[in-house]
């Protein structure tokens, strides 16, 4: 009996490993697909000014601007005609640059765009992973929340997202943790005695929108963006 337990847990952890790695793998190669996009896009200058005038015999396409300082550019590598309820469907990428060596991923399938040029519905883009911003060197982790499993367009409201419309960058929804360290706040235990044990932090989470970039000069300083908006 004991030795069929032991099988049995065995399997349930290779199942579950299995399928985290399974998951680790798509979203590493979503990233490394939505990043040759980019650089497709680049190497060929194929911008619009606006994403209604998208020529699907021609993809990818983007469309770049600046907003205090954030570079973002959105990227179309995917589109479906849905003739029967009059929209197209598009594979929908977004970059999200504070400089050469910082930025934000999103992405969404299945994004509508109508006949007549308009989105159809929310175009939410979600953090294609988790982003941990370091700030005075480990005391203080600010964790930005994304998923993969969600990347369909629908948001359950617990993720990062940015939204777009037909001119580019529509508002950025936050949805995040903030990490302590020991340093500067002592975790409880449910009995209210100080926590000892190594790994415990506190952490707080909050959710936000924003509907513009504060300046942005580094990684650090996308905390910035939480306070620094109207």
């Amino acid at each position: 009996m004991k030795t069929l337990i032991k099988i049995y847990l065995c399997l349930l952890f290779m199942a579950g490993f299995g399928i985290n790695l399974q998951a680790q793998e798509s979203i590493e190669e979503n990233i490394k697909n939505a990043r040759a996009a980019f650089a497709n896009i680049a190497s060929k200058d194929a911008y619009t000014d606006n994403l209604a005038h998208v020529d699907m015999n021609i993809l990818p396409i983007g469309l770049s601007k600046s907003i205090n300082n954030v570079k973002i550019t959105i990227a179309i590598t995917q589109a479906a005609i849905n003739a029967k309820n009059g929209y197209t469907e598009f594979d929908v990428y977004a970059l999200a640059e504070t400089s050469k060596n910082d930025s934000l991923l999103f992405g969404a399938k299945g994004i509508k765009l109508s006949y007549e040029g308009d989105i159809v519905g929310d175009a939410k883009l979600v953090l294609l992973k988790d982003k941990e911003i370091h700030i005075s060197g480990d005391n203080v982790i600010l964790r930005l929340l994304g998923s993969f499993e969600k990347l369909t367009g629908e948001m359950n409201g617990n993720l990062t997202y940015l939204e777009i419309d037909c001119q580019g960058f529509k508002s950025l929804g936050l949805a995040a943790e903030v990490e302590l360290s020991k340093k500067l706040c002592s975790p409880v235990t449910n009995e209210g005695k100080p926590d000892t044990a190594a790994k415990a932090r506190v952490i707080g989470k909050f959710q936000t929108q924003v509907t513009r970039f504060s300046s942005v000069q580094s990684a650090s300083n996308w905390a910035m963006v939480f306070c620094n908006f109207g």
